[in-house]
């Protein structure tokens, strides 16, 4: 065990040797969705999912957006007329929305079909400017 905690410390490898027959479980890597512009809005970018401490961060970068915040969620269905929502995301303000939801990556990617939606604005929540499908 000694020469183990030696070999380690010597390695400069932040993670213990995997013994034989153990799996080493990869963390998932980042997600991208492509977020298409509905409704003739002009809005269109990309979603980034990927885990933080644990937690699915959600970024959204949009191109022409207007100057007012637009609500944006992840919705239960798929593009381009998904379900309820599932969760809330922060508002799109100046084309960036980030939030750290309370699952993992992984625990969102077992949940689809799934998608980003964008709204026109809080007062026009029917109208959709964005939406894009969350694949695996």
């Amino acid at each position: 065990m000694v020469v183990l905690a030696i070999a380690f410390s010597l390695t400069g490898n932040d993670s213990p040797p995997v013994s034989p027959g153990e799996r080493k479980v990869a963390e998932p890597a980042e997600s991208k969705v492509a977020l298409v512009a509905q409704n003739d809005s002009g809005e269109s970018g990309v979603a980034i999912i990927r885990d933080e401490g644990g937690k699915a961060k959600v970024i959204l970068n949009l191109r022409n957006t207007p100057a007012i915040p637009q609500p944006a969620h992840i919705h239960l269905g798929a593009c381009p007329t998904p379900a309820a929502v599932k969760y809330p995301l922060a508002n799109v303000v100046n084309g960036v929305s980030e939030t750290l939801l309370a699952v993992s990556a992984n625990e969102l990617l077992k949940q689809l079909p799934l998608a980003i939606n964008v709204h026109k604005s809080s007062d026009d929540l029917k109208t959709y400017v964005a939406c894009g499908n969350i694949n695996k």
